[in-house]
């Protein structure tokens, strides 16, 4: 998995930190707001140069941000949806994806603030062939 964003970065785009010398010791509860997350996916889509080949499968189309979540967006080159027995292609690629959010520490930031990240893939066609979000509780549960 790439590293995404420096952890500063990444605490300064959750806005974690305090302005107010006096409210040094209260943790200010992180912007995650539909605007910032807007904001973090787009710097997060410049700098991995979204879209582009990850490999020979598959392309990273587009990364946004609301509602509390970063979604990578992805489409099958080679593959149509139809390809996939429905819920098949996410039971395979769910714990390789957990692990390698949970195991990124830059990603982490996010999951420990309430947010997550959702990957949505398509068949090559662009019909959608599923879609799962990875929140702190799925992190805990892969260390189980």
């Amino acid at each position: 998995m790439l590293r995404l964003l420096p952890v500063a970065a990444v605490l300064l785009a959750l806005g974690v930190g305090c302005a107010d010398p006096a409210a040094a010791d209260e943790e200010p509860a992180p912007d995650l707001s539909a605007a910032m997350m807007a904001d973090l996916a787009e710097e997060i889509k410049t700098q991995m140069g979204a879209p582009r080949m990850l490999d020979t499968e598959p392309e990273l189309v587009d990364i946004t941000g609301a509602d509390k979540r970063i979604t990578y967006h992805y489409r099958m080159v080679n593959f149509a949806a139809t390809d996939f027995e429905p819920g098949a292609f996410l039971a395979e690629v769910k714990p390789v994806v957990v692990g390698n959010v949970c195991r990124t520490p830059e990603m982490k930031e996010l999951l420990d603030n309430g947010g997550g990240y959702s990957y949505a893939y398509a068949g090559k066609e662009g019909t959608p062939i599923g879609s799962l979000t990875v929140w702190s509780t799925d992190c805990f549960q892969a260390s189980q």
